[in-house]
């Protein structure tokens, strides 16, 4: 039996709409260009005659709704100033170094309280992505609830990804879904607020590094 058609472009979409989640907006936004190939307006007016069409469709869409939101949000930085990295300013979300396979945003969400979104930016690498977070889940132990799922069959909950915790200045709750998207909540344990970005940065830093460790060097 032929192995199934590979509707075409599918990979980059599935990357381009996991960085849009994650709010890595310019990755997210390259890779819908990249697919589109021109105007997203002048694809909108083409007929959908089959799957890899309706990709061309949905990456038309989001980008056109990426370029509508970039252009607003830069609109309200020019009134409010507000474009700081500073720890103590309202911040944009900071892009982390990328992984080999993965690609991560930081955003504060509260005074003592900051968010990791970080996802595959090679979706090939999805089940060592699994297999590193099912190790890391083992050896950290199982302190934070993984993804769970409602079963219509039996009424069961099912655990999908996995979830851990890791301690320090900045205890880090972390969750990996089983499409590998990975979410990781902070808080700031010291008694004053941090002051350095990079701290932050670098605690949920750790955690991208701990599940796709740098390669072999020649």
């Amino acid at each position: 039996m032929p192995a199934p058609r590979r509707i075409e472009n599918v990979d980059a979409y599935i990357v381009a709409h996991a960085a849009e989640w994650a709010g890595d907006v310019e990755n997210s936004l390259r890779h819908y260009e990249q697919i589109i190939g021109g105007e997203p307006e002048a694809i909108l007016k083409n007929e959908v005659k089959g799957p890899s069409d309706a990709v061309l469709l949905a990456a038309s869409y989001r980008a056109i709704a990426i370029q509508d939101s970039q252009k607003k949000r830069e609109i309200l930085a020019l009134r409010s100033g507000a474009l700081r990295r500073q720890i103590g300013e309202s911040i944009k979300p900071v892009g982390i170094r990328p992984t080999r396979h993965l690609r991560g945003v930081v955003r504060r969400t509260a005074e003592r309280e900051f968010e990791l979104r970080a996802y595959l930016s090679d979706v090939t690498w999805e089940e060592d992505l699994l297999r590193s977070a099912r190790k890391l889940a083992r050896l950290f132990g199982r302190q934070s609830e993984p993804y769970m799922s409602h079963s219509p069959e039996d009424g069961a909950y099912k655990k999908l990804g996995s979830g851990w915790a890791m301690e320090g200045k900045l205890l880090r709750l972390i969750n990996i879904s089983d499409l590998g998207l990975i979410k990781c909540r902070g808080i700031w344990t010291e008694v004053h607020p941090p002051t350095d970005a990079e701290v932050i940065i670098n605690a949920f830093q750790e955690i991208l590094d701990k599940l796709d460790p740098p390669g072999p060097t020649n």
